[in-house]
């Protein structure tokens, strides 16, 4: 429910979300629906993602768990001093998450939760 509000509340100024996670063929796929309710960019990796936080500003991060350099990635998001919202996708459970990622998401939720993000934007707007 929190993603929904916030996709809500953001998408009439132009949402822009960043999409982080390795798999490439599943990001491809849920970029392809986002992006015609926001403007959505993707990495693939921590340092990819970094340096597009760097180059932009985002509304919404929404972040796979395991990736390569994530602990280098979710330790910038943490000293950034407007951090965006950021839901983290995870197919592990939460007891592998450290407690200083867990400090920086607004939720933790199952990877298939993406599909369902997608589903309800593409039934309220499609």
């Amino acid at each position: 429910e929190q993603i929904k509000s916030v996709i809500c509340a953001r998408y009439a100024m132009g949402l822009r979300i960043l999409h982080v996670d390795d798999d490439y063929m599943g990001s491809r796929r849920a970029a392809k629906v986002l992006k015609r309710y926001s403007t959505v960019d993707h990495a693939c990796d921590g340092n990819e993602a970094i340096q597009k936080l760097k180059d932009g500003k985002y509304d919404l991060v929404v972040s796979d768990w395991n990736f390569e350099q994530n602990r280098k990635f979710f330790g910038y998001l943490k000293q950034l001093e407007n951090q965006p919202t950021t839901v983290l996708l995870t197919n592990s459970h939460e007891g592998g998450i450290s407690k200083d990622v867990k400090s920086i998401v607004e939720g933790i939720f199952p990877k298939g939760m993406l599909s369902k993000i997608v589903g309800w934007l593409d039934e309220k707007y499609g």
